[in-house]
């Protein structure tokens, strides 16, 4: 049998004494954590339900766990004043999800704004949410021809 290495986030208090601590541990896959701007909430990927999805945990205990994205969903990110969480769904489809701020998760269904014909590689959102910034491949490169000349010494000397 095979090991499988899982990621799981941690949480560091930099107050200089504190260790980091499992977030929300787990069998699965956790990654691209991101804080809400009020620092409640905490969006990530999850392997949970078998595919990359997009999820929303209290950032203190990970409760009010929430599945945002349930066609799958990867790199969360949210709007400077919280009120939306963007995420890239498969087929690069960028997705919106509607955002009440508090306590309590409340959340709206998430909608499409654009599709993006190439893989992201990397992307953020403009404070406001009216302006995105992509990373994604300019060109996919064709791989070069190499050529291995076997006793190239023998063919020099041939030709003088």
């Amino acid at each position: 049998m095979f090991a499988t290495t899982v990621s799981n986030i941690e949480l560091l208090p930099l107050d200089g004494r504190s260790k980091p601590r499992s977030w929300l541990p787990g069998p699965f896959n956790q990654t691209s954590p991101r804080f809400s701007p009020d620092g409640r909430w905490i969006a990530y990927e999850s392997e949970e339900s078998g595919d990359s999805e997009v999820y929303v945990a209290l950032t203190e205990g990970g409760a009010q766990k929430r599945r945002l994205s349930p066609g799958g969903g990867r790199l969360p990110r949210w709007r400077k004043d919280g009120k939306e969480l963007y995420y890239v769904a498969p087929g690069n489809l960028i997705m919106a999800v509607s955002v009440t701020p508090g306590p309590a998760w409340q959340g709206g269904e998430p909608r499409p704004l654009f599709r993006l014909g190439e893989e992201i590689e990397n992307y953020d959102v403009a404070p406001d949410g009216s302006r995105f910034l992509m990373s994604q491949p300019a060109e996919k490169s064709q791989a070069s021809l190499l050529r291995v000349i076997v006793n190239w010494p023998a063919i020099l000397a041939a030709e003088k």
